[in-house]
């Protein structure tokens, strides 16, 4: 398990993603989705969504924030 970058949950460079083209950057501290990847999906907003979504996921549940009160509609 890497050390996690200042501000970072612990273990956020570690999670397993299921966008396969995604790769965790440890100098940039974040994941990173080609823009290859996205231009060669079939549903290349569909694709990017689902990468935007799981690293949110990451991050809330990891760094235990109140999703509840954030994700309000």
């Amino acid at each position: 398990m890497q050390e996690s970058e200042p501000g970072e949950p612990a273990g956020f460079g570690d999670t397993p993603l299921r966008t396969p083209e995604a790769l965790y950057d440890k100098g940039l501290g974040q994941f990173i989705l080609p823009c290859d990847a996205v231009r060669r999906s079939p549903n290349p907003d569909e694709f990017l969504l689902g990468f935007l979504q799981e690293t949110y996921e990451a991050a809330a549940n990891l760094g235990k924030w109140d999703r509840q009160t954030l994700e309000r509609h």
